[in-house]
């Protein structure tokens, strides 16, 4: 008996191996063809062995978290692009509830996110030190604006809504030059009328381009001479949520 039973199961292999193709393509044709079928029977039984499945995924998962660390690392090397991409989407349609959820979350988890962080920096310093001097290199521009966002935050500004296409767009109104001695340069500061605090805000119609020694001497008093900044912009302002994390 134990010889026909090998005997049986070696003959399912080489029918499978020689097959495969085939079967597969039966497999997927009955699937189809029942798939409202299959997928009610499968959530049924879901909803009433839910308990169990769950003690058994969850075992699963102690067990073999190595493993499953490594499958998903594998998946997201392979699919880095599209999930990505997929995740954007999600993050656009949903932008509201993705910022309302993290903000949650990190109430709830605030010890145990900043420990992961801390643990996830030591392990890989190097790595991220080296990410982060790549990153302002190559995007200069966008790290100069997230600082000037951060100091008006600091600052307690009531508006926070500059954005660097709205900067891109007050330097080509004024030609790339110093609204006070009139040079043209290839980097200019922003220089905030009303200085920067909470009767200052970091918006359009509070910003003009100003050289370093111009806006050290205005320092925070009154403009150097008579101004008109830009008040309106083709770019959209910063959406105001996304300040007020």
């Amino acid at each position: 008996m134990p010889r026909d039973l090998e005997k049986k199961r070696a003959y399912m292999r080489r029918r499978r191996q020689a097959k495969h193709e085939e079967m597969l393509a039966k497999d997927k044709a009955y699937y189809q063809a029942h798939r409202d079928e299959r997928l009610a029977k499968d959530k049924a039984y879901r909803i009433a062995n839910r308990e169990s499945i769950r003690r058994r995924e969850q075992a699963y998962k102690t067990t073999h978290r190595d493993t499953i660390r490594l499958k998903y690392q594998h998946y997201r090397a392979r699919h880095r692009d599209q999930l990505l991409e997929k995740k954007r989407a999600y993050h656009a349609v949903h932008r509201e509830e993705s910022i309302a959820h993290k903000q949650a979350r990190y109430v709830l988890h605030r010890d145990d996110i900043l420990a992961s962080q801390r643990s996830r920096y030591q392990k890989n310093a190097i790595r991220i030190l080296r990410q982060a001097r790549l990153y302002k290199q190559t995007h200069p521009l966008l790290i100069r604006a997230a600082q000037q966002r951060r100091r008006a935050r600091k600052r307690h500004a009531p508006l926070n809504d500059l954005t660097r296409e709205q900067w891109q767009e007050i330097l080509i109104a004024y030609d790339d030059r110093c609204v006070y001695c009139q040079r043209k340069m290839k980097q200019l500061t922003q220089d905030h009328l009303t200085p920067l605090g909470p009767d200052g805000p970091h918006t359009v119609h509070n910003i003009v381009p100003a050289c370093r020694s111009c806006n050290s001497r205005k320092g925070t008093g009154p403009p150097l001479t008579p101004v008109q900044p830009l008040l309106l912009t083709i770019a959209p302002a910063r959406a105001k949520k996304k300040d007020q994390r």
